[in-house]
């Protein structure tokens, strides 16, 4: 394991080097896996103290009940919309829910309830009657990742929880090859320790005043 982190070249080496006999499409995948196992690991430790708000990118469609969520969205803390200048939040519910509340899709009116949809929108009734400002409070990726395009920079993440990382990617290997009972290892032990420890290792740092991967580091004034 790295001593400062994961590189996206030292951690695509590891996946690549993991599997007794690697596919051509598991090696022309490793940095698909990189990508999902940063998203994953992310969403696993659902630190609420990154959370972000979007109030200005995405609006409703008239006549259309699904409606995008932000870009960089892993999870939808609350989702509102401005009616008349003021914030009118959305009550989440199951889409059946939805769908039963609401069944006539052509009877518009101000929303009242949304679903999770896929990963990219959600879904609303009543079907909206007018384009309206979404305003949304959601656990979103960091604004740094390992790419190949800086292949010898680390980032916040792979420094603060290398072997959690690797871990995390290696779950999302299983999509591309046949997985041995060492995956089923790494997974037990990342899902029982490694994520339990890194995500209390991350709040006491918080606490202590670290920045972290969302916001600026504070300034520091000479007197």
């Amino acid at each position: 394991m790295p001593t400062l982190g994961w590189t996206y070249t030292t951690l695509a080496q590891a996946l690549q080097d993991w599997p007794v006999h690697a596919s051509a499409l598991y090696l022309a995948n490793i940095g698909n896996l990189i990508g999902l196992g940063e998203r994953r690991l992310w969403g696993d430790l659902n630190l609420e103290e990154y959370d972000k708000d979007d109030i200005t990118t995405v609006q409703t469609v008239i006549g259309n009940r699904l409606v995008s969520k932000p870009a960089d969205v892993i999870q939808v803390r609350n989702a509102a919309f401005v009616l008349a200048g003021a914030y009118t939040p959305l009550e989440p519910r199951s889409l059946d829910y939805c769908k039963l509340f609401a069944p006539v899709i052509g009877t518009q009116a101000p929303p009242q309830f949304y679903a999770e949809f896929n990963s990219s929108q959600i879904y609303v009734v009543p079907t909206p009657d007018a384009a309206y400002q979404m305003q949304y409070h959601y656990l979103g990726t960091p604004s740094e990742n390992l790419t190949a395009a800086a292949p010898n920079a680390s980032t916040w993440l792979s420094r603060a929880g290398p072997d959690a990382l690797l871990s995390a990617c290696l779950a999302e290997a299983e999509h591309f090859i046949k997985a041995d009972d060492r995956y089923k290892d790494h997974i037990d032990k990342y899902a029982n320790e490694l994520l339990p420890r890194l995500r209390a290792e991350l709040r006491r740092s918080i606490r202590a005043g670290d920045p972290g991967p969302l916001r600026a580091a504070p300034t520091i004034v000479e007197g």
